[in-house]
């Protein structure tokens, strides 16, 4: 063997290991860019899919807004509290928690302000806030609170609170 059949074969050795490391270099630079890609791309799905929740939630904003536009409007200032408080006791006794105690507040700022307190089964809580959607006023719930007992009924007391202008409770 010569020493140029040495040098082609060290050289031809030197090129074949330069392109495995080649290849190699490659290889891993393609793996780091698909794991990239597949980060950005659960990114970009996450970020779809909140702003899908977010669209969601907007719709269902204006749906209320447009409800509460269209309701009649409330009663006279002198009679607007009481009468009020007069279709929150039958919202309260309709739904089953005749137990619970209704008692005006205070009248602050334009709010008439009541509380609802009391223990009833989890279901009748449930379908007296879920009655509020069809009160004849504009009514807001300003505080919830929500405790299990051991009778297996839930203690709660309810904030509702009512907008008055000037004419009274503003109605919806």
């Amino acid at each position: 063997m010569t020493s140029r059949g040495l040098l082609s074969r060290t050289a031809l050795c030197a090129a074949a290991l330069t392109a495995v490391v080649s290849a190699a270099a490659g290889l891993s630079a393609l793996n780091c860019l698909r794991a990239e890609y597949g980060a950005m791309d659960a990114a970009a799905r996450e970020s779809a899919a909140l702003l899908s929740a977010a669209g969601s939630r907007e719709a269902t904003l204006e749906k209320y807004e447009g409800l509460l536009r269209g309701a009649p409007s409330a009663p006279a200032s002198p009679e607007s509290a009481n009468k009020f408080y007069s279709a929150l006791l039958d919202a309260v006794s309709a739904n089953g928690l005749e137990r619970a105690k209704v008692s005006g507040v205070s009248v602050r700022g334009g709010e008439a302000l009541f509380s609802v307190a009391g223990s009833a089964e989890y279901r009748r809580l449930r379908k007296f806030l879920a009655s509020l959607r069809s009160f004849p006023y504009a009514a807001r719930l300003s505080k919830l609170t929500i405790e299990g007992v051991p009778s297996g009924e839930v203690a709660f007391s309810v904030d509702i609170s009512a907008t008055a202008g000037e004419d009274g409770v503003v109605g919806r």
